[in-house]
């Protein structure tokens, strides 16, 4: 019982992200981490369709952040599709090359490698 409480106030907490993102981005439109955050919500929440497309608009207005190219690789990832997901992780590198020094770059790196079957490759990516 006390793991589908967890799930529901999880959800609920999700739920309030994506509220929130919206409600803020009508105020103040420049903050474009808002999209970020309102597309990893969304993830989360498992609206990959909308996540996609939020992802995307955040690519377009800021294409120099790596963050979002990590976003779109992990939908792709869970769309299953691979080379989609290769290629928006080359472009993260594209972006900013210090991207491969960070911890989520690692592991979506690792994720992209198994999905390609590449097993041996990906124990071998630094976490």
């Amino acid at each position: 019982m006390e793991a589908k409480e967890d799930t529901q106030t999880a959800s609920a907490y999700i739920s309030k992200i994506i509220k929130g993102c919206a409600a803020l981005q009508k105020h103040a439109p420049g903050m474009l981490h808002l999209k970020l955050i309102a597309a990893w919500a969304l993830l989360a929440a498992g609206d990959l369709h909308s996540a996609q497309m939020k992802a995307s608009d955040f690519q377009r207005s800021s294409p120099e952040d790596p963050m979002g190219h990590l976003l779109i690789c992990q939908i792709y990832l869970q769309l299953g599709k691979t080379e989609s997901a290769r290629l928006a992780l080359d472009e993260s590198v594209s972006a900013s090359f210090a991207v491969r020094e960070l911890p989520l770059y690692q592991i979506v790196s690792a994720k992209v490698l198994m999905a390609e079957g590449r097993l041996e490759d990906a124990k071998m990516v630094r976490t």
